[in-house]
């Protein structure tokens, strides 16, 4: 399922910075020294960049086009999932407050009209900071509450 990101980006679906058993010690450690220049994430400068002026054009045309993939997922009988993945608050934080509600409320509204599932695990509460490689990639632990999160969405039936 593609991800929709607040840029009006469309990925692959998946911001997982690894998966399987957790790195050891000393890539930990080298991670972590990555992860931090002067106090915060070193990619937050180019998410600022990507998100700021907001390219309101560029996201009416990606909203459009991920209700086209809905409609055509309805028509074919696929069950669709959305899922919004995990960002930290300093990502979030870079974005203009109005940009990830509008981008929240077009997805909840494409995910109704189109019958489709939506699993909002930036909302679970579930993630830290350590749960990152960057501010909006999640490292070998963080995806592997990724996947308990799709899972535990799959058990309960949303996503069956």
């Amino acid at each position: 399922v593609p991800s929709h990101d607040t840029t009006g980006r469309v990925g692959s679906g998946t911001r997982l910075g690894g998966t399987g058993s957790a790195p050891k010690s000393s890539t930990r450690t080298t991670v972590a020294a990555k992860k931090y220049s002067g106090g915060q994430f070193w990619d937050l400068p180019e998410w600022n960049s990507r998100y700021n002026p907001p390219n309101d054009k560029r996201f009416t045309i990606e909203c459009d086009r991920l209700e086209r993939l809905a409609e055509l997922c309805r028509k074919q009988g696929i069950k669709l999932a959305i899922v919004n993945m995990p960002l930290t608050d300093e990502n979030k934080a870079l974005l203009p407050k109005r940009l990830y509600a509008e981008y929240k409320h077009h997805v909840l509204r494409i995910v109704k009209a189109h019958a489709a599932t939506f699993v909002d695990l930036d909302a679970s509460g579930k993630f830290q900071l350590s749960d990152f490689y960057d501010s909006a990639h999640t490292n070998a632990e963080g995806g592997k509450k990724v996947q308990d999160g799709m899972l535990s969405a799959v058990i309960n039936g949303k996503l069956l």
